[in-house]
């Protein structure tokens, strides 16, 4: 028979891995155009603030996403040794 388990150690490693990954994402840095009146130019420099405020947003959806995933662990961890406790309690053993 196959043994199904979790490696808590490795997949909390996997998770904070990629959460590291995505929070060391850097901002843009917006381009500061002097004096123009170009309009195709100052909807640049919006875009890089959207794309700035969009990627703290996806930075913040990804840290409570890898908090969850890391609770998921946690969980499968307690439920598997509150499962063996109770086959434990509940076989009888022959000696």
């Amino acid at each position: 028979m196959v043994k199904i388990s979790l490696d808590e150690k490795n997949w909390k490693s996997l998770v904070s891995t990629a959460a590291n990954g995505i929070s060391d994402i850097e901002d843009i840095k917006v381009s500061s155009i002097g004096k123009t009146t170009l309009t195709r130019f100052k909807t640049f420099v919006d875009i890089e603030n959207n794309f700035n405020t969009t990627l703290e947003h996806f930075k913040t959806y990804s840290a409570a996403n890898a908090k969850k995933m890391t609770k998921v662990a946690d969980k499968i961890v307690a439920e598997d040794k509150k499962a063996a406790n109770q086959i434990k309690n509940n076989t009888v053993r022959f000696k």
